[in-house]
């Protein structure tokens, strides 16, 4: 259990960051909640209820669940850069640590996001469920206890499907990000890439990756990367296609 001193020093921080939430442009709530998650595109209500979640002055655990590339990652990431003592935990690439002792060192998290939660070390899940719950963290690993609480946390996680124990899901607020249909999937591209490209290049770019079944945002940034701004269409299609063609079936390995 945390002492007095740290208490006083959580309930000052809650008081900063909602001073620094209050500071988003726009009159109403709903307008900041548009601002704050400007980088995303579309999902309006979702980023309502987001903002809101980091506005509580209680503890709240939000799940976002969809399919990849769906702009989940995002959200995470402008919470992670915006705000103070938001600690991220990428669970599919976690190391021997883990997130209990993970927590342990970076007490003073007051917003835990938790990228892919389903691939959590089964310690690490198990333990969770306290944390969801109360805060607390309590759970012996290799001879080493671990008692302690992160009072008030808001924890929001990600999952690209819902293979969670019922007794953690249950703990959280699920919002289920649907699948962008081809026109808004182009319409998320050429917002991505406004600041780099006049929306018909962007255009061609996501409409090359809808031809080929690859309707992923993080694919169409990333191939952006390879086109040049005086490229003709027909070079921009080649160095797309030339990309696609050498991907490696899955499943390949050449060791």
């Amino acid at each position: 259990m945390f002492d007095m001193k740290d208490r006083l020093n959580r309930l000052l921080e809650g008081n900063r960051q909602k001073s620094l939430l209050k500071r988003v442009e726009g009159e109403t709530t709903e307008e900041k909640a548009q601002t704050f998650f400007n980088k995303v595109y579309g999902y309006g209500e979702i980023k309502n209820n987001l903002f809101r979640a980091l506005l509580s002055e209680e503890q709240v655990n939000t799940l976002l669940v969809g399919s990849p590339a769906g702009g989940k990652s995002m959200f995470m990431k402008i919470i992670e850069e915006s705000m103070d003592h938001a600690y991220y935990y990428d669970a599919s690439n976690s190391t021997s640590a883990g997130l209990i002792e993970s927590l342990y060192l970076n007490h003073d998290a007051r917003i835990l996001l938790i990228d892919e939660i389903g691939m959590l070390k089964k310690n690490d899940m198990d333990a969770l469920r306290g944390l969801l719950n109360d805060g607390r963290i309590l759970k012996t690993l290799k001879k080493k206890r671990y008692d302690f609480t992160l009072k008030n946390i808001k924890v929001f996680a990600t999952t690209n499907d819902l293979d969670i124990p019922r007794p953690v899901r249950s703990r959280f607020i699920e919002y289920h990000l649907p699948p962008y249909s081809d026109e808004e999937f182009v319409e998320c591209v050429k917002f991505c890439l406004k600041d780099k490209f006049v929306p018909e290049t962007a255009e061609i770019i996501a409409t090359v990756l809808i031809a080929n079944n690859l309707k992923d945002v993080r694919k169409a940034i990333t191939i952006s990367r390879y086109i040049l701004k005086d490229d003709t269409f027909e070079q921009i299609v080649s160095t797309i296609e030339t990309m696609i063609k050498n991907i490696p079936p899955e499943g390949i390995d050449y060791n």
